[in-house]
């Protein structure tokens, strides 16, 4: 597998337009998206941290016994309101997404390529897709301002026309989803994380995008950051005095003393030994007068 190593991060590129992002990471190569996930060990990046290429390939074999080709919807929801990775991504890095897309459908065979993201977000996706008249035919999906309109059941109802609710999963949508055809619902940041892999770029599939929310001396920010998966929370975050507690995932996530926190690692090891998972990538620190609930 060969490919352009000039930048190593989803968010190297200086600028979204095409032309910066193939002066930062070169063209995408001819690349099998199965097999560049199974040799990196990729893991989901939208909440559940599913192996990629077992979702990959069963997309595929459903696709084969159904004979009809697959549908691949990029997840650009984003559901988990304190959550900002995915917006940034497609807002700074939109090629990368675009690449990953066009790679797993090429592997795939899917004719039809839907990207599902914010409102605000496609007028710029769209000029993006613009860019690329070589690429896949991508369509658009504005995805509800809604916590759960993120899920993949209740994002396929969307794109088929319906409410953004979650459905019955006796019949898995990776049999049937979008017009009743084998589908696969991957999170963004999955498939730009498949675009660098392809790419070459061996390190990609152990970092992760995390949106950090944290209020220093009654000033409140929030950061999107790339890191590296067992990197100390710590290192992240200020876990001294100003936190009280850390909010780890988000509102499906877990409350951590910020003393805990302060010596856990960011990856599915640390955080599980203490009762965590990152889910959708949140990490956001609480002060010590503040009420979590609240």
């Amino acid at each position: 597998m060969t490919g352009s190593l000039l930048c190593t991060g989803l968010l190297d590129a200086p600028a979204p337009w095409l032309a910066d992002h193939l002066t930062a990471f070169g063209p995408l190569p001819s690349a099998d998206a199965v097999e560049v996930a199974t040799t990196a060990g990729l893991t989901g990046r939208g909440g559940a941290g599913f192996p990629t290429a077992t979702k990959l390939r069963s997309v595929a074999a459903a696709a084969r016994a159904a004979r009809r080709a697959p549908v691949v919807v990029g997840n650009g929801a984003e559901g988990e309101p304190a959550a900002a990775k995915d917006a940034v991504l497609l807002t700074h890095a939109p090629h990368l997404v675009l690449d990953g897309l066009a790679l797993v459908a090429r592997t795939l065979g899917a004719e039809t390529v839907v990207l599902a993201a914010a409102p605000p977000l496609l007028p710029a996706l769209a000029d993006r897709l613009a860019e690329r008249p070589d690429g896949p035919s991508v369509r658009l999906h504005a995805t509800a301002d809604r916590f759960l309109a993120g899920e993949e059941s209740a994002l396929v109802a969307a794109v088929d026309g319906g409410e953004p609710l979650p459905r019955s999963k006796l019949v898995p949508i990776r049999e049937r989803g979008v017009g009743g055809r084998p589908t696969l619902v991957q999170n963004v940041e999955t498939l730009a994380r498949l675009a660098l892999l392809a790419r070459g770029n061996r390190e990609a599939a152990g970092r992760m995008l995390v949106t950090l929310r944290a209020e220093v001396h009654g000033v409140a920010s929030v950061d999107v950051r790339e890191a590296a998966l067992g990197t100390p929370l710590g290192e992240l975050l200020p876990l001294d005095r100003q936190a009280g507690a850390v909010l780890v995932g988000g509102y499906h996530g877990t409350w951590l003393p910020a003393s805990v926190a302060a010596g856990v690692s960011l990856d599915p090891e640390g955080l599980g030994g203490v009762g965590a998972s990152i889910g959708a990538g949140l990490l956001a620190a609480l002060p010590p007068d503040r009420c979590g609930l609240r």
